[in-house]
């Protein structure tokens, strides 16, 4: 067992009274989101590992980092994965789980990790980055800022408020404010996925993990445009469309990481092939057909 899955066991422990009350089943649970949080981890932890391999032991993947024993473990790993099991398993989204099988777990877990916004908050949290927000929306409140990353996350208003330690009304007023800024400068588009013209650019100015702010508003009308054909596009894919996408567009995933992580979940791409029969070319061939349609619906060339 790794350092990363013990850390399962601990926050398992912390969770069984809420994972009780919500009628979830706690290793199933565990087991799905283990899987999914470090196959994520073994992509973003490595991105923004920069000179960390040359100093410390991994605890994502051994290999990766100095293995000499005498060096000491390193602590990102650990504390990436702690804050993406905290993410994944606050009260409002275990509400909306309670009941379902693996399958609807799965989908719900994995579109969330890889979402854009889920990243955005990694990155928040790794570097102590955000997304920017105008001036105006942060005029509202004093908390309007984090009001606003809330919004963008589409997080429960009773989550926000419990978390900014404000009355509910509190944070409904600024939500109101918010959205009154923005509609009056026809700007209501900064509360969609803040990048989902990754699909389709080919630059990420932050390959190197540096500390830049997130270029949302004031967008040219063409891109503006493109953005939300893209996002009206994707949201028309099925959750396994999305998910290899979000795999591998977004994260960089490689088809053999898709792969592994849909048999050990038991899900096929392709209805005539069991998921133990599987193979990177199915892989392929259902990422290239996805990106096809997607192609199509937008009508990008």
């Amino acid at each position: 067992m790794s350092s990363n899955q013990s850390g399962v066991s601990l926050a398992s422990k912390s969770l069984q009274q809420q994972l009780e009350h919500y009628n979830l089943d706690q290793e199933e649970l565990f087991n799905i989101l283990n899987d999914l949080i470090n196959t994520k981890l073994n992509t973003l932890c490595k991105k923004y590992c920069f000179n960390n391999r040359y100093n410390y032991q991994c605890t994502i993947d051994l290999p990766w980092g100095i293995n000499e024993p005498d060096n000491p473990l390193c602590e990102w790993g650990n504390a990436s994965y702690a804050w993406m099991l905290s993410e994944l398993t606050h009260a409002n989204r275990l509400e909306k789980i309670q009941g379902e099988n693996s399958t609807s777990l799965l989908r719900y877990f994995g579109k969330i990790i890889h979402s854009i916004t889920f990243i955005e908050r990694f990155k928040n949290w790794r570097f102590q980055r955000r997304i920017r927000v105008p001036d105006y929306i942060k005029a509202i409140d004093m908390d309007a800022h984090k009001v606003f990353w809330g919004l963008c996350d589409h997080e429960d208003p009773r989550n926000v408020a419990q978390r900014l330690n404000r009355s509910e009304e509190d944070v409904l007023s600024i939500i109101k404010r918010i959205n009154e800024e923005l509609a009056q400068r026809k700007r209501s588009h900064l509360l969609d996925l803040t990048q989902i013209s990754s699909l389709t650019s080919t630059t990420n100015p932050e390959d190197q993990g540096a500390e830049v702010d997130v270029p949302v508003d004031d967008k040219p009308l063409d891109q503006m445009q493109l953005e939300s054909k893209v996002k009206a596009a994707y949201d028309q894919l099925s959750w396994l469309e999305q998910f290899v996408i979000d795999a591998m567009i977004i994260d960089g995933l490689s088809a053999k990481a898709v792969l592994k992580s849909l048999i050990q979940q038991n899900i096929s791409v392709d209805e005539k092939v069991k998921p133990a029969d599987m193979n990177i070319q199915n892989i392929y061939y259902f990422f290239r057909k996805t990106l096809a349609k997607l192609k199509e619906t937008t009508g990008i060339n």
